[in-house]
Parts: C-alpha cells; structure tokens; sequence
C-alpha cells in the first residue's frame, strides 16, 4: 500500500499540473485543500514548495483531496 501511494501521488499531483498547464494567477500556485488536518495540508504545502516544478505555469485553481490518514502512508525517499 505504501509503494502504491508513493508512485500513485507523485503521479496524480503531475497528471493534474499538466493538464492545467498556462499563466500563473497567483504566486506558488492557485490550489485549495477539501479535507486534511492542519498538520497533513502542512506536508502538502512543503511537499509543493520542494518540488522543482514552477508552480506558477498552473493557471487553474486545484483541489487537493486529502482523505483522513492518506499521508500516514508517505515518507520522503
């Protein structure tokens, strides 16, 4: 299940930053949260800013669906 989440997440994230690709309207991004506690939209949040993709190219705004212990499972590798 881990191996999955790990290879399914990064996947999903890139699949979603594409498919939006163009202008920026906002600095770092244009995305909101449906669900997650405060500390797994903090992981998140980190996890976007790590990245070397330049958030800025995604013109539409994403929802970021975090389901209860869905970041439980994720570990940096």
């Amino acid at each position: 299940m881990r191996r999955v989440l790990q290879t399914l997440l990064p996947a999903a994230v890139a699949a979603l930053v594409f498919a939006h690709a163009g202008t920026a309207q906002a600095a770092g991004g244009n995305y909101r949260f449906d669900g997650g506690s405060s500390l797994e939209r903090t992981q998140v949040r980190e996890a976007l800013k790590a990245s070397s993709f330049n958030w800025n190219l995604v013109k539409a705004q994403i929802t970021i669906h975090i389901h209860p212990g869905d970041c439980l499972a994720l570990s940096s590798g």
